[in-house]
């Protein structure tokens, strides 16, 4: 928001606020989900017996949240206007 209303940009600017947005959307839902997942595997009779395997879910949420903004940054045609859906071919 500082830098939009000072009109500045940098290549610095660019992968912090993308750094940022991967920790927003991609690794804060991942740990919401996976203490929601512990949580729910704790009321299981066999606790002890439950493999960290089933809590997977929980790390694929930023490993796609930070794919899909790599992906995002690299698409030259979004570099001045911001394209929602990409044109389908």
């Amino acid at each position: 928001m500082v830098a939009r209303l000072l009109k500045v940009q940098s290549p610095m600017g660019k992968e912090l606020d993308s750094l940022a947005d991967v920790v927003s959307f991609g690794v804060v839902p991942g740990m919401v989900l996976f203490r929601l997942l512990r949580s729910a595997y704790m009321q299981t009779p066999d606790v002890f017996d439950v493999s960290y395997f089933n809590l997977a879910p929980a790390l694929l949420v930023p490993c796609f949240a930070a794919y899909r903004l790599a992906k995002f940054n690299l698409d030259t045609r979004q570099a001045e206007h911001f394209m929602a859906y990409p044109p389908r071919r």
